[in-house]
């Protein structure tokens, strides 16, 4: 399909005068808000900005408050089509967008999704010099095999909720959810895109079953314009692992940034002295796969909880107590019991709604406690917090943040009682930040390769 400039009747910005433009991505609205919005931050007095994101982002206050600044030149709300019409919308208005803005670096959440391909494609038929960049959203696992399991295992339970044969007959469901994750790929990455625009796509990773192409990600991270940012030695490594080249290992926006933009967001920051648990999602589905029961899940998770929390309040004394679960366990019959048993032993316990941002109160509280949520791994870059990782609950992969800096794991309750009063962060010291990255100057790096 041919990209269509006739709708362009006169430039939107003066190039002379205004400052270089960014195209970004950012992702879901929750990760926008663990990263994306500190890209911006750090970036907005050198850069304009053009926003596309998911049209669930209109019913952010927050975010109309951060896109009212004059740095912010559009949001592109994308809609909630499905089949063809999605993939027609991405043709379409991406290809606009780039030839209005004419933007000299473009920011993507990820490198394998949809929008991802289609923004990544046609930025280098449109822009050709422009600077794709691909930040890294999250924590990047140590296992991304153990991860994806999980999230199989949490999509069986859901069809086991919905439909009793399901229930009755897991290795159905198992089968029934791998030929629909199979059909999906097909339609979104080969057939849709042909019929749209004559061109299929071959992601580096496929996000229905998992599965890393190597060779594939080296050759398509490989390229100039392909820049994929990480933030410690280990995820360096890791990302190179998996194939990624063209890596740049920086500060995180947050640690440079966080202060000033919590302040504009949110006015003067006080610390509490308190406690704020964050436990996962998606565990508690697999050990029902792996045939524990329901009670026996319940009562297992339920007292590790409770046994951890009451060596908590002996080892700070004085602080708070609140938990926030993850936003889809509010709705798992599962956590609901788990929550109503620790609520029961801990009157004192502060339970926050499961919608509000996790990134607001890990701000204002002192000790921030999960098993391997990505939280921590947030927490531990924001600066003066006692970060802990409890691998107590016998989870697969639940040792998998013991290597992370800025985190202190504990194997076993008994640990709890001696974990050190100030963050023990050493990735901070990484001299590299984003600014010297995108407008030139980097510090030379060590070869992590």
């Amino acid at each position: 399909m041919k990209i269509q400039s006739d709708f362009v009747k006169k430039p939107l910005i003066d190039k002379g005068q205004e400052k270089p433009v960014i195209i970004m991505q950012p992702g879901p609205i929750h990760l926008f808000w663990t990263t994306g919005c500190f890209y911006f931050w750090e970036l907005k007095n050198s850069f304009n900005f053009v926003f596309l994101v998911p049209d669930n982002y209109r019913q952010s206050i927050d975010f109309q408050k951060l896109v009212s600044l004059s740095s912010v030149l559009h949001v592109e709300y994308e809609s909630n089509k499905e089949g063809l019409s999605l993939h027609r919308n991405y043709f379409k208005k991406y290809s606009e967008l780039l030839l209005i803005y004419r933007p000299s670096h473009i920011f993507m959440y990820n490198q394998a999704f949809i929008d991802n391909m289609y923004l990544n494609y046609l930025s280098k038929k449109i822009c050709k010099t422009a600077d794709i960049f691909c930040f890294q959203l999250g924590r990047l696992s140590n296992d991304w095999r153990t991860d994806h399991a999980n999230a199989k295992s949490e999509a069986i339970g859901r069809m086991a909720k919905r439909y009793f044969i399901f229930a009755k007959l897991p290795l159905f469901a198992e089968i029934t959810l791998m030929i629909k994750k199979r059909g999906e790929y097909l339609f979104n990455y080969k057939l849709a895109p042909y019929i749209t625009a004559g061109f299929c796509f071959s992601p580096p990773l496929n996000i229905y079953n998992g599965e890393v192409d190597i060779s594939t990600m080296i050759s398509y991270t490989s390229a100039k314009m392909n820049t994929q940012l990480t933030y410690s030695e280990r995820e360096f490594k890791g990302f190179h692992k998996l194939g990624i080249r063209n890596l740049k290992l920086i500060k995180h926006p947050l640690a440079n940034v966080g202060e000033s933009f919590f302040k504009f967001m949110h006015g003067e920051i006080k610390m509490e002295e308190a406690i704020l648990v964050l436990p996962s999602y998606g565990f508690t589905s697999k050990l029902l796969q792996e045939g524990w029961s329901q009670a026996e899940v319940v009562e297992h998770v339920s007292s590790c909880w409770i046994e951890a929390l009451r060596a908590l309040l002996l080892r700070f004394p004085g602080h708070g107590l609140k938990m926030k679960l993850h936003p889809v366990s509010q709705q798992d019959e599962n956590w609901r019991a788990i929550l109503k048993k620790i609520t029961t032993e801990f009157n004192e316990l502060e339970v926050i709604d499961s919608v509000e941002s996790a990134e607001w109160w890990i701000v204002k509280s002192r000790v921030i406690v999960g098993d391997v949520t990505s939280a921590l791994w947030w927490a531990a870059m924001y600066g003066e917090k006692i970060v802990l990782s409890l691998d107590i609950f016998g989870y697969q992969g639940g040792g998998d943040m013991k290597q992370d800096a800025g985190i202190q794991y504990c194997a076993s309750v008994g640990d709890i009682e001696y974990v050190c009063d100030l963050n023990i962060a050493e990735k901070y010291q990484i001299p590299q930040t984003l600014s010297d990255i995108v407008k030139g100057g980097e510090h030379e790096m060590s070869n992590l390769q």
